[in-house]
């Protein structure tokens, strides 16, 4: 059998490393001492199975609002900037809008309408009472102060539906002149998180006008294969990193899958809370990382401290039968868990492994002389 014999040299020489031509590494007892070398038995670990994710950071639903007007109009003043907290009911936009002044202005025409139909069918009251009219002309009088009546609160409805107060109506109703105009008020409490329109600028109708929301309360959005995304579950884990800061690492835990495969990247989007985060996120900002699924098993492990990388792959030092004696075997590793390596081939149940001082074990391969 061949061995290596150990010896510490002064500089290091890198030689082409060539595990399959090396049985075992041989130490002498002071040489493992004083490289402190530890051997440990190979442990079983459960392993979450793994999925890589790309996803962006988003706002949660239901965290925000999107204020709108139904009708086209123009913006005269603007009363508060993005960023701003606006507490519901405090204006945040005055607009001009023709319908709204066709709105008001039929407003007024049917209210009196009304007030002239209320009058003549009061009247018609006391001229039937005085058999000064039939009871088929008091009838008609009586349908068209309903019909009146119908108009004018159906028109009357449509404003308050645009955002009109009864201080607003009432105005309305003072001055007895549209003015087209609309106070747009914040329909709950809430920071500005986008302005969508500018003073003197007009808007669609529907289009939005700015958002409400609260900034604090993100989520995360990744996507994965639909066949992937069938095996994840509520409370999955997520570790994630803004992409290009490896070091900010996050953690997500999964909400639910949104029922739906995007027609252009062909995936289902996951929504994931964040649980934890080392850096600042806002929306928008893309991440990636791993999903670890339900499924799990175990199987042997190894330490990230007993695996070298070695003749173009993953190594990790057996402690031999003999003493002070160590074998490097290739071994082919699966997932990564809490800074333990799943070994899918390469070691048996019970053996010993080499899990500190590994790099002295590779020294002595790379740089010791061979001897018969």
């Amino acid at each position: 059998m061949r061995f290596i014999r150990f010896a510490l040299l002064a500089s290091w020489v890198v030689l082409a490393p060539a595990v399959a031509a090396v049985e075992l590494v041989r130490l002498s007892p002071a040489a493992v001492e004083r490289s402190g070398v530890v051997v440990d038995a190979i442990e079983e670990r459960s392993f979450e199975s793994r999925i890589n994710v790309f996803g962006e950071v988003v706002r949660a639903p239901g965290t925000t609002v999107t204020v709108t007007v139904p009708i086209d109009s123009r913006v005269l003043e603007l009363f508060v900037t993005p960023g701003e907290l606006a507490l519901k009911g405090e204006p945040l936009m005055l607009l001009y809008s023709h319908d709204i002044h066709e709105r008001e202005g039929a407003l007024l025409r049917l209210g009196e309408e009304m007030r002239l139909a209320r009058s003549r069918w009061l009247a018609g009251q006391q001229l039937y009472e005085l058999q000064g009219i039939s009871q088929q002309e008091l009838d008609r009088r009586k349908q068209q102060t309903l019909v009146a009546e119908i108009a004018y609160e159906e028109t009357h409805h449509e404003l308050e539906d645009l955002g009109f107060t009864d201080d607003d109506l009432t105005r309305l109703r003072e001055r007895m002149q549209p003015a087209g105009r609309l106070t747009v008020r914040a329909p709950a409490d809430g920071v500005v998180l986008e302005m969508s329109v500018e003073r003197y600028a007009w808007t669609r109708g529907f289009e939005p006008l700015l958002v409400l929301g609260h900034p604090d309360e993100l989520e995360l959005r990744v996507r994965l294969q639909p066949a992937d995304a069938a095996h994840v579950s509520y409370g999955d884990l997520i570790e994630f990193s803004p992409v290009g800061e490896r070091s900010n690492l996050g953690q997500g835990r999964v909400l639910t899958a949104i029922p739906k495969v995007d027609p252009v990247t062909r995936t289902v989007a996951i929504r994931a809370e964040i649980l934890t985060t080392e850096t600042p996120l806002l929306p928008g900002m893309f991440v990636d990382g791993v999903l670890m699924h339900s499924g799990s098993s175990r199987a042997l492990s190894v330490p990230e401290s007993a695996v070298i990388r070695l003749g173009g792959g993953d190594v990790v030092f057996v402690s031999g039968t003999e003493d002070n004696t160590f074998e490097p075997r290739t071994v082919r590793l699966g997932r990564f868990r809490g800074e333990r390596y799943e070994v899918v081939e390469g070691l048996a149940p019970g053996e010993q492994i080499v899990v500190e001082g590994v790099f002295l074990l590779k020294s002595a391969l790379l740089e010791s002389e061979e001897v018969e």
